[in-house]
């Protein structure tokens, strides 16, 4: 589907959800309610899906981005002696500077 296939499809979709909801307005028929809210549903669908790449005439699918870990980050053994080593060498410069 190109980008004018799209674009039309989706102003159908639009403005088949107007007439319903304009229906809805005049008659206050429950069906007609229905109808209304299962096109908003698709035109809010529409919005959210990305739009046809031109290039590649499909959607790509694009991998889920990595989550953040929770909570602390884990400390290697090595961050762990790093520490112990830069504290004693602050506490021993500190006393021969008394």
């Amino acid at each position: 589907m190109n980008d004018q296939e799209h674009d039309t499809a989706f102003r159908e979709l639009v403005r088949a959800m107007r007439e319903a909801q304009k229906k809805y307005f005049r008659t206050r028929d429950t069906a007609e309610l229905e109808k209304s809210k299962k096109l908003e549903r698709e035109v809010d669908r529409a919005l959210r899906a990305p739009a046809p790449d031109p290039r590649q005439g499909v959607l790509p699918l694009l991998p889920a981005p990595p989550q953040p870990p929770r909570g602390r980050a884990p400390v290697s053994r090595a961050d762990l002696d790093l520490d112990r080593k830069l504290q004693w060498t602050f506490d021993n410069l500190e006393r021969r500077a008394l």
